[in-house]
C-alpha cells in the first residue's frame, strides 16, 4: 500500500530552499533570540498542509469569502501533532500560506495558500500585459509572446508526487481514514451500498487523454483569458487575479485525475455520505467539470440534473413557510415560483444586473451573485443585495431572516433537501430499477439506454415534492416537460401551496 500526494513542484522546491536556508525554531524569544532551539520538523506535515490548500476540493474542504479554508484545532491535532503552530506559523512567516486571524468571526482560524506572492520565478507583473490597444488579427493566436516566455520558465507545470511512508503518521492516519470510510460504505441502506460497490469497481477515466489536457490547461487557459481581455470581456485587474489562479486550478485537476486512476493502489477513491449536508461525496464531485469528459464510456452515458437546481428546491422551504406569510411575499413567492420551476432563474438575475441572458458567462456570473446573495452573511456583498432587493424585497427579507444566527445554515438546509431528494429518493429508486446511478449532488449520469425511465423517475419525485416539473437538463440542454407552460404552472402552484 501507499499514500501519495500531488504538490506543485515549485512549491515544494521553494519550501525545501526556505528549510534550508531559514530552519525552523521552536520556542524563539525575540528579546534572547539564545532561547530558542532548532525545531525537528517532519517534512510530510509540511507537505500535508499545503497539499490540503492547494488541493481544497479533493480534501473536502468548503470554500470561503477571498479563498480562506478553516482548518480547525482538533483537525490540526489530529494530523500534525500538538506542535502544528509551529508548522503553520513558519509558513505562514515565509509567506508560503496566509491567516486570517480573525477568532471572533469563526469558530476557528482559517487559512489560504499565497505561495504565488513569494517564488520569484513566477512573477506575472513581467510585461505580460504589452498588448496593443487595436484590435488583433483573430487568424493568429492571440497569446502575448511575453506570456508564453513566462509560462515557459515556470515549474508550476509539474507535479511532484510525494510519498508518505508506512512509518509516518500521516500515512498511518490516511489509511485509517480510508479503512473507516469503508466500513461506513458497508452500513449504507443496501441501494446506497450497491452505488458505492458499482462506483468502486467500475469508474475509470482515460488516464493519458485526461493528463494531456490538463499539461495543457494553464496555456489554453491562459490564451481564452487575453482573448477577454483584448475584447474588453474582463480588465487587467480581473485578468490578474485568474491568471494567478491558474496553477492550483492545473494541480486540482491533474490530482483529481491521478486521485481515481490510481485509487485503489494509492487508497484515494472516495465514497463517502457527508455528515453535515448528506450529499454524497466522490472522486467525480471533486472533479472539476471540464474533465468528465474522459472518464471511461462517457459517450454512452447521460447526464440528467435539476436546472436552477438550489433555487428550484427553495421553493420547498418558502412552501412550509406560505400559508403564514404576508400577501406581498406570497406574490413574490408565486412570481420566483413560476420563474425558477420555467428554468429562468438565472436569466432572471441577468436581467435584474444588467448582463446578457444569451451568453453563458453572463450566467455564470449572474449564478455567482446567486450564491452571493443567497449564501453570504448578511453584510457582505451589500451593492449587489440591495439591486437584488429592488426586484424581490421580501424574499430577500425571508432569506436574511433565515441566515440571521448562523448564515452557513440556509445553504446546509438546501442541501440538505436536494441530498433527501436526489440520494434518498431518486437514486434509491433508480437502484430499485436496476439503474446505478453515479451521483453527482444535484444530478445523475446514467447509461443512454436507461434515460428515459431516469427522466421519468426524477420528474415524479420532484412534481411529488415541488407541484410541478421543474425543467431538467440533459446532457446541458433543458428539457421541458409538457406541463411546463405558465398557465399550468400556475394552477399547479395554487394547487400545492395551498395544501
Amino acid at each position: 500500500m501507499s499514500v501519495r500526494l500531488y504538490i506543485r513542484k515549485d512549491i515544494t522546491e521553494f519550501l525545501h530552499y526556505k528549510l534550508t536556508t531559514i530552519p525552523p525554531y521552536k520556542g524563539l524569544d525575540c528579546m534572547d533570540l539564545n532561547k530558542g532551539s532548532l525545531f525537528k520538523y517532519d517534512i510530510d506535515k509540511f507537505y500535508w498542509i499545503l497539499d490540503i490548500l492547494t488541493n481544497p476540493k479533493q480534501n473536502a474542504l468548503k470554500i470561503k469569502k477571498d479563498d480562506y479554508f478553516a482548518l480547525c484545532s482538533p483537525i490540526l491535532i489530529d494530523n500534525l501533532g500538538k506542535e502544528y503552530k509551529i508548522y503553520l506559523s513558519y509558513l505562514i512567516n515565509n509567506s508560503f500560506i496566509k491567516c486570517n486571524n480573525r477568532y471572533k468571526d469563526y469558530k476557528c482560524l482559517r487559512y489560504k495558500i499565497d505561495i504565488d506572492n513569494s517564488i520569484e520565478f513566477i512573477n506575472y507583473t513581467t510585461t505580460v500585459l504589452s498588448i496593443p490597444n487595436n484590435k488583433p488579427n483573430l487568424n493568429k493566436t492571440p497569446i502575448n509572446i511575453d506570456v508564453k516566455e513566462v509560462l515557459k520558465k515556470r515549474n508550476n507545470n509539474k507535479i511532484i508526487e510525494v510519498v508518505y511512508e508506512e512509518k509516518s503518521k500521516l500515512y498511518r492516519k490516511k489509511i485509517k481514514t480510508y479503512k473507516l470510510e469503508l466500513g461506513r460504505n458497508r452500513k449504507y441502506p443496501s441501494f446506497l451500498k450497491t452505488m458505492s460497490q458499482y462506483f468502486r469497481r467500475n469508474l475509470k477515466i482515460n488516464y493519458n487523454e485526461a493528463i494531456e489536457y490538463c499539461n495543457n490547461y494553464i496555456n489554453t487557459e491562459t490564451e481564452k483569458l487575453e482573448l477577454k481581455l483584448i475584447n474588453d470581456k474582463i480588465d487587467k485587474k480581473e485578468f490578474y487575479k485568474q491568471i494567478k489562479k491558474l496553477p492550483n486550478r492545473y494541480t486540482q485537476r491533474i490530482t483529481s485525475v491521478k486521485n481515481l486512476h490510481f485509487g485503489k493502489k494509492n487508497k484515494s477513491l472516495k465514497f463517502n455520505r457527508n455528515s453535515s449536508n448528506k450529499r454524497v461525496d466522490t472522486n467525480l464531485t471533486f472533479m472539476a467539470k471540464d474533465i468528465r469528459k474522459f472518464i471511461v464510456g462517457i459517450e454512452n452515458m447521460s447526464y440528467l440534473d435539476l436546472s436552477n437546481s438550489q433555487p428550484v428546491l427553495f421553493n420547498i422551504i418558502l412552501k412550509n413557510h406560505y400559508k403564514n406569510v404576508s400577501n406581498e411575499l406570497k406574490e413574490e413567492i408565486k412570481r420566483y415560483y413560476l420563474i425558477t420551476i420555467s428554468g429562468n432563474w438565472y436569466e432572471e438575475l441577468c436581467d435584474i444586473f444588467k448582463l446578457n441572458r444569451n451568453c453563458n458567462e453572463d450566467r455564470e456570473i449572474a449564478k455567482k451573485n446567486w450564491m452571493k446573495i443567497a449564501y453570504s452573511k448578511n453584510k457582505g456583498y451589500r451593492t449587489l443585495k440591495n439591486i437584488f432587493k429592488r426586484y424581490y424585497p421580501k424574499i430577500n427579507e425571508f432569506i436574511e431572516t433565515m441566515k440571521s444566527n448562523d448564515h452557513s445554515q440556509f445553504a446546509i438546509k438546501l442541501q440538505k433537501t436536494e441530498s433527501e431528494i436526489f440520494i434518498n429518493e431518486i437514486c434509491k429508486n433508480l437502484v430499485e430499477n436496476k439503474i446505478i446511478p453515479y451521483s453527482i449532488h444535484d444530478g445523475v449520469l446514467v447509461p443512454k439506454q436507461h434515460l428515459d425511465l431516469t427522466y421519468s423517475i426524477m420528474s415524479n419525485i420532484l412534481n411529488k415534492h415541488l407541484g410541478s416539473v421543474p425543467v431538467i437538463s440533459i446532457d446541458d440542454k433543458k428539457k421541458h416537460h409538457p406541463t411546463n407552460t405558465e398557465e399550468t404552472i400556475m394552477n399547479q402552484f395554487e394547487k400545492h401551496f395551498s395544501t
